[in-house]
């Protein structure tokens, strides 16, 4: 006659089961929270650069840093801040955001979200 309860082979199948259950859906939270980060640190880039454009048609001057959008330094008809706050220039990984210019445009990129985009992919 056979007892009841699960024998340690059984046991063993059940925990590794678990297990790897368990690590698959670490794995993807971990994918899903990087899509999220991803996507914010989009629209922040999408609100820093309509506030750029609000800095160069009041100012008149081209953009070439982060901090003219919070101070106004020595510009004339500065009208900001253009964006809330200097939590806007740290992306979502924590790095800040940095400018690329090329030729006479400027651009406000993310390290991050350019490695992310090219590893998700």
């Amino acid at each position: 006659m056979r007892k009841r309860g699960l024998s340690i082979v059984e046991l063993l199948i059940y925990l590794v089961a678990v297990g790897i259950i368990i690590i698959i859906l670490v794995w993807l939270l971990q994918i899903a929270g990087n899509r999220v980060k991803a996507m914010r640190a989009q629209r922040r880039i999408q609100e820093m650069t309509a506030a750029v454009t609000r800095f160069e048609m009041d100012t008149g001057l081209p953009f070439s840093n982060l901090r003219q959008l919070t101070e106004p330094g020595n510009a004339t008809h500065w009208l900001g801040p253009y964006v809330e706050s200097t939590d806007n220039f740290i992306d979502p990984w924590g790095i800040p955001y940095y400018i690329e210019i090329s030729g006479d445009t400027a651009s406000i990129c993310s390290s991050n979200l350019v490695e992310n985009s090219a590893t998700e992919q």
